[in-house]
């Protein structure tokens, strides 16, 4: 598949871009993801590397919701270290995260596209704070619209359709869930993808409106399992959210908390969602559909 990222859409995924801090020896950013604090660092003798952490920190591959940190209060470490040598063409470089290769050998394109979506799955699964799920996530009338699903399923075509009829951009990705069951924005670029590609690159995605401030936590209003079928007319009927909970534990990202508080945080999402399954049109249609079923449950 290729990655069709919109650059005219959302804000950047660190919220702006932090500063780089220089010491005798390394240069480093520090920060904090939704809970999962980290640094990238690099040796101050290592000028291909200090030139890629500065132009890393200033693009919109970082997490969303970052935050800087001191250096003391990050648990993980990623070190860039050039392995080019003297080649004046052709760098590539390393990435090592707590003293363990992640990756090597890579030129710059496709370690920024690695480090991009490595980095956000590893803030997924090991944040502390929040429970992650794989889900497209829209508000509308202060009520959350959930579309769990996985990678290719049309979470971000069907997200793209929802905001560009109004409703407000929260992830084209993960849907962010505290314990009292309030759904966080994740606002990374939102990113379509299109089959029949040799390779992944990044477009632009015309169409997506602004969006300039992350949205605030909101409830659950809608949770809706629905698989997209080519040339298919609508067939969704609504299920129990005990049905709903058990669903949703298929498109759990999060590892780190125990499953008592999985549980508990899944039961508090679907409180007061309604709930439904089956099959959907194109995401035009749909997408009226949904936010005039959540109209009719908030009346």
């Amino acid at each position: 598949m290729t990655s069709v990222r919109s650059d005219e859409g959302f804000a950047g995924a660190a919220g702006g871009p932090t500063a780089v801090i220089s010491t005798r020896d390394r240069s480093y950013v520090a920060l904090d993801s939704y809970g999962y604090r980290f640094a990238i660092l690099a040796s101050r003798s290592d000028r291909r590397a200090n030139d890629l952490l500065t132009a890393l920190d200033r693009t919109p591959i970082l997490p969303p919701g970052c935050v800087a940190i001191p250096l003391s209060e990050a648990e993980h470490r990623i070190w860039i270290r050039d392995q080019s040598g003297t080649a004046a063409k052709g760098a590539s470089f390393d990435l090592f995260i707590d003293d363990v290769p992640w990756c090597w050998g890579l030129p710059v394109h496709r370690l920024l596209a690695q480090f991009e979506c490595s980095l956000r799955v590893r803030v997924a699964m090991e944040s502390p704070k929040f429970i992650f799920l794989h889900a497209g996530v829209v508000g509308w009338n202060n009520k959350a619209i959930i579309i769990p699903g996985p990678s290719g399923a049309g979470k971000s075509t069907l997200v793209r359709s929802l905001v560009q009829s109004g409703a407000t951009y929260y992830s084209d990705e993960f849907a962010v869930v505290d314990s009292k069951g309030q759904v966080h924005p994740f606002t990374k670029p939102l990113t379509l993808h299109a089959r029949n590609a040799n390779y992944k690159r990044h477009y632009p995605a015309p169409g997506t409106p602004r969006q300039s401030d992350d949205p605030q936590p909101i409830p659950a209003g809608l949770i809706a399992f629905v698989r997209f079928v080519p040339g298919s007319s609508l067939n969704v009927r609504p299920i129990t959210r005990g049905a709903g909970v058990l669903h949703l534990l298929e498109h759990l990202f999060t590892e780190r908390a125990s499953s008592q508080t999985v549980l508990s945080t899944l039961r508090s999402l679907a409180e007061n969602a309604r709930v439904i399954s089956g099959t959907r049109a194109e995401g035009q249609a749909f997408s009226k559909y949904l936010l005039e079923d959540i109209d009719c449950e908030l009346k």
